[in-house]
């Protein structure tokens, strides 16, 4: 038992100072050689460690006759549960490995992934983090970063950047691309090596456009909204001097003879000493029985004016009735002439008013109904 129990000890001491020795030969791996980072050192030693412990733990379980067999078989089953459960934090372990020794960025690089763009600001085993232009930190999961396009503007030193500009149609494109070149030319913020570029780019609707391409050194985004704001104010002002348009969107609209198509013809007319046929579209003729099965549908003529025996009959009852009332009225038939909806609303006014209700009638035009109320029996009060 004090036998297991010494030799446990001086195990445990023993890969203590192992792990020192493995620490410092890590740090002289790194100062030897060049293209590997501090951040790659320790990552490293961290991986060299949790080996050492894990062969350790086996080690010593070895020296106190434990059943490694059943410690296994449990931790096989704790391993797949642990897997499944946090699936995406292994992802990500596993993407901060490849990370820090593909090494696509560095602490300080500008660098967009997917649709975040800004500098790197750390890299750790689990996220990446950066800092926008807006002055932002935004965490990255490394699985998000290995998943998506990487887009290094640090790695070379230097950053190309492209601006567009139109054109009118009528303008001497080369003059206007020498005029740009020249511009450009005398801006100090972009480099001058490799030079500036102007190449023709596109017709779009209403201008030729032209790509204006220059290099930054040392790529930010300062140096980048500088240059880029330099050589617009440059172009623009040698373009309003030399006399080159940028145009505005405009669309140009022309138009075609007629070449053919349909015609409305007019409708021939009849002279009034021509006989008119009964037959003909638009006649004037009044049939009595035009289907022969004495149903009296007379026609006064074509088109929307044509009128029917029954609506002429409905016209007349209608005027027969209100007529009718206007004679219970003792009134002229020409000035408001009540109609049936009247006739209705005083004799339900009647039959449901008693003595001591008070009728006031407001717009109903004719007055009828007010003179229905005060005439019958109910002896209400009417105000108009």
């Amino acid at each position: 038992m004090f036998v297991r129990a010494f030799l446990t000890v001086a195990f445990l001491v023993g890969v203590y100072i192992g792990t020192g020795i493995a620490h410092r030969a890590v740090e002289r791996f790194v100062s030897r050689t060049e293209g590997v980072t501090e951040h790659q050192a320790e990552i490293t030693f961290r991986i060299v460690q949790i080996s050492m412990y894990i062969l350790t733990l086996i080690v010593v379980l070895g020296f106190w006759k434990v059943n490694l067999s059943g410690l296994l078989i449990g931790a096989g089953f704790a391993g797949i549960v642990l897997g499944m459960a946090a699936r995406q934090t292994l992802g990500a372990v596993i993407a901060g490995l490849v990370l820090m020794f593909s090494r696509p960025f560095e602490i300080g690089d500008w660098v967009k992934v997917g649709d975040k763009d800004g500098i790197v600001t750390d890299i750790t085993i689990v996220n990446t983090r950066l800092q926008t232009f807006d002055g932002e930190y935004v965490m990255l999961p490394n699985d998000y970063v290995g998943s998506n396009e990487v887009t290094n503007r640090s790695r070379k030193g230097r950053l190309r950047i492209h601006v567009e500009v139109g054109v009118d149609y009528t303008t001497d494109v080369d003059r206007a691309m020498d005029v740009a070149k020249e511009a450009m030319g005398d801006v100090e913020d972009i480099l001058t090596v490799p030079r500036p570029q102007v190449v023709l780019k596109s017709f779009d609707d209403s201008a030729v456009t032209l790509d204006l391409r220059f290099w930054i050194d040392k790529p930010s985004s300062r140096r980048m909204w500088r240059a880029q704001t330099a050589v617009i104010s440059a172009v623009k002002t040698a373009f309003d001097e030399e006399g080159v348009k940028i145009p505005f969107p405009q669309r140009e609209l022309s138009g075609r003879a007629e070449t053919g198509g349909f015609r409305v013809s007019e409708q021939p007319t009849i002279e009034a000493d021509e006989p008119v046929d009964a037959d003909q579209p638009g006649s004037a003729v009044r049939r009595d029985d035009q289907f022969g099965d004495g149903s009296g549908v007379t026609e006064s003529g074509g088109g929307e004016g044509a009128r029917t025996t029954a609506e002429t009959c409905a016209d007349e009852a209608t005027g027969a009735a209100m007529s009718d009332l206007a004679d219970r009225r003792g009134t002229e038939t020409t000035v408001y002439q009540p109609a049936e909806d009247s006739l209705l609303l005083a004799e339900t006014a009647v039959a449901e008013l008693s003595t001591r209700d008070c009728v006031l009638e407001v717009g109903t035009g004719s007055g009828y109904v007010a003179a229905t109320v005060a005439d019958g029996e109910s002896g209400s009060r009417v105000g108009r």
